[in-house]
């Protein structure tokens, strides 16, 4: 008798189990999802300012551009 009831509890016990391993697995994936947002904007951020640093020391090349020749030459 409790042989019957273990055999049909059981298969209702590991669907429960799965759907909760489903259930975190989920949660999980959208946790790294949101961090995959967050570090292609900080990487996206990065890169303007990286451009803007780079116009900034092409622009003081420019400026220093006569000095140099005084001092070369």
């Amino acid at each position: 008798r409790w042989w019957r009831l273990y055999t049909h509890l059981k298969p209702i016990v590991n669907v429960q189990s799965h759907e909760t391993m489903v259930k975190q697995l989920r949660e999980e994936l959208d946790e790294v999802k949101r961090k995959n947002e967050r570090l292609l904007n900080d990487k996206n951020e990065l890169k303007l300012m990286n451009n803007q640093l780079e116009a900034k020391v092409s622009a003081l090349k420019c400026s220093f551009k006569p000095f140099m020749g005084l001092l070369l030459g």
